[in-house]
């Protein structure tokens, strides 16, 4: 679970901020599902910062749903410290590889800042089960779009396999006055489809990945400003499926998505929260 994030466009820790009804983080709804999906332990991915108020967190909330252990991501290279203008983490691709120690089998990642519903880890998890390698969870890009501002989104083509083909990154999707979803690519201006199938950031791996994403992550350093890049994890997976020929399945399990990505995204979240816990489809820990 990825959780080391600053949450820039946010405006703070959204990762633990409470979002449910009786101010449960999103990840503690992901760890519901993740349980119920056959998942086995958790590991929250932070920067070290963080963990006076995480341990309380697992404490309190999260350790009677999942055993969940914390690794580090660090602003560090090689043992050396990085560059003093650095404040940001290096992204999430290094923030998988800071969890190496631990991702000794099949392991799923996730953002510890979104909402992917129970259909999404009950696929992830029989596709694991089942020892079949690498996956992408799709969601269709017209769900995860935010009704106040821009977001990044990794659109996903296919081979006629099913498997990856591609991800590529287009910036600043947005409904424009007509209704039409527009956004920037490399080349410029996209208009894109509703259906057009996006990762959040939802994966499962087998534990041969990290070697080409810690592979691609030492080329990253090679061209990047250490100062200010970072290198996403879609990157890297596209990268390991160019140059490694690491095979990635596209699962669409139609699940439901929402997160937070502007501050006034919050209500809209914490309403659609309230309504899943009335509904019973997770526990309200307001009762005994």
């Amino acid at each position: 679970m990825l959780a080391a994030g600053l949450g820039s466009r946010y405006g703070g820790v959204k990762q633990l901020a409470g979002f449910g009804p009786q101010g449960e983080p999103l990840l503690q709804f992901a760890l519901h599902d993740a349980a119920r999906g056959g998942f086995g332990r958790a590991v929250l991915v932070i920067r070290p910062e963080m963990e006076n108020d995480v341990r309380d967190l697992v404490e309190a909330r999260l350790s009677r749903i999942l055993p969940v252990s914390l690794a580090f991501q660090r602003n560090e290279l090689d043992g050396r410290a990085s560059l003093p203008a650095r404040q940001k983490p290096w992204g999430t691709a290094h923030a998988v590889l800071a969890a190496k120690d631990v991702a000794d089998q099949s392991f799923g990642v996730i953002n510890a800042d979104d909402f992917y519903g129970r259909a999404a880890f009950e696929a992830l998890g029989r596709f694991l089960r089942s020892g079949s390698g690498n996956a992408a969870v799709a969601f269709q890009l017209g769900d995860t779009l935010s009704g106040f501002g821009g977001v990044n989104r990794g659109i996903i083509t296919r081979h006629p396999d099913g498997s990856m083909a591609s991800i590529e990154e287009i910036v600043d999707i947005e409904r424009d006055d007509e209704g039409n979803i527009v956004g920037r690519s490399v080349e410029g201006p996209r208009v894109l489809a509703h259906d057009t199938p996006v990762s959040m950031n939802m994966w499962g791996f087998s534990a041969g990945i990290l070697a080409p994403l810690a592979e691609e992550f030492r080329d990253f350093l090679a061209r990047a400003d250490l100062a200010r890049d970072e290198y996403p994890l879609p990157a890297a997976v596209h990268r390991a499926v160019r140059h490694h020929e690491v095979r990635v399945e596209v699962l669409t399990p139609g699940s439901p998505w929402f997160g937070v990505t502007h501050g006034a995204d919050g209500p809209s979240v914490r309403a659609e929260l309230a309504r899943l816990v009335a509904e019973g489809h997770y526990p309200d820990l307001s009762r005994p």
